[in-house]
């Protein structure tokens, strides 16, 4: 099937795009309250923001990781599928039950 790479990059690059934007929040968030503690206490910001950060990407690399593997899972069988006729045949298949 010519020209399927481009059907997947689109998709991958959609799942990039709003991991990153999810995780810019995230970071936005913990840079704003370090800002935040910077401003009160004066201080450089210190091993709570450190901790707000490190927190931020744990939390989207938990869950960007796992979906990206099923993406990339989906989009090979569907390549497979599509490669093979299976298509044809599920569908003659549903038809006849």
């Amino acid at each position: 099937m010519r020209g399927a790479w481009l059907q997947i990059f689109g998709v991958l690059l959609v799942a990039v795009l709003i991991f990153s934007v999810i995780g810019g929040i995230l970071g936005a968030i913990a840079g704003f309250a370090g800002a935040a503690n910077t401003l009160t206490t004066g201080a450089t910001p210190g091993i709570g923001f450190t901790i707000a950060i490190g927190l931020a990407s744990v939390v989207v690399t938990t869950f960007a990781t796992p979906y990206f593997a099923g993406l990339t899972g989906l989009l090979y069988v569907d390549q497979r599928i599509r490669r093979e006729r299976y298509d044809l045949q599920l569908a003659t298949w549903a038809a006849g039950r």
